[in-house]
Parts: structure tokens; C-alpha cells; sequence
């Protein structure tokens, strides 16, 4: 049984999630120090982070369009969504302190990303 790409992501997926859910199940503490190692250089998550993404998007674009892959990131939003509603109080704080401060030169190259990427969507939409 050979697993295609879509498969092989999917299942790497699975599998850091049921680890994730375990660990915060078995020890708070050790999920939290994970957290702090991915994030600790900044820099390095974000390029890492990005390059991953592309790599997975080239490979589900294979196999779907970009307009089906913006569907299934709703999918995905509504369940992080549905996922941190419990600490609302929490986000709400968060935004507060992210969007107060000033965007700089990744926030922009963030945004551009995602307006490209929006922009793609339309295209294949209306086109």
C-alpha cells in the first residue's frame, strides 16, 4: 500500500496531533516548553513555517484547486475557531496587544502572501 503525498501529509498531520493531544493530556508543562522551542527563535519558525507551506501547497495543488484549498482553510478556521472559543477572553487580549503595535517588515510580507494568495482565488473564481 503506497501512500500518495496527500495521504503522506495527512497523516503526519494525524500523527503531531494525537501526539499534541497526549502531551498536553500527560504533562502541561512539557506541552508548554514544546511551544517554547518552536517559537523560541522567531526568525526560524517563520521561514521554516513558510517553506513547509509551500511545499504542502505545491504538493495539494496537485491534486486540488487553490479555490478548493481556501474551502477547506474555512474548514480549518472554523475549528481553530471552535477549538480556542473556550479562551475567548484570552484572544480578545492577545489581539489587543498584537494589533497594537506597529507592522513590521514580516507582517507586511505576511500580508502580501495572503493578498496574493486571495487574489489567485478571485482569479480562478471570476475568470
Amino acid at each position: 500500500m503506497g501512500l500518495n503525498a496527500i495521504e503522506i501529509i495527512a497523516l503526519i498531520a494525524v500523527i503531531v496531533s494525537i501526539l499534541k493531544v497526549l502531551t498536553v493530556v500527560v504533562s502541561r508543562k512539557s506541552a508548554f516548553n514544546i511551544i517554547k522551542m518552536v517559537y523560541a527563535n522567531r526568525k526560524a519558525s517563520i521561514i521554516l513555517s513558510a517553506f513547509l507551506a509551500l511545499i504542502v501547497l505545491v504538493l495539494v495543488l496537485q491534486t486540488m484547486s487553490i479555490v478548493q484549498v481556501f474551502a477547506v482553510g474555512v474548514f480549518i478556521v472554523l475549528l481553530l475557531i471552535f477549538t480556542f472559543g473556550v479562551y475567548a477572553i484570552d484572544i480578545v487580549e492577545l489581539s489587543k496587544k498584537v494589533l497594537g503595535k506597529k507592522t513590521g517588515a514580516l507582517g507586511w510580507i505576511v500580508i502580501l502572501v495572503w493578498l496574493i494568495l486571495s487574489i489567485w482565488v478571485l482569479a480562478e473564481i471570476f475568470m
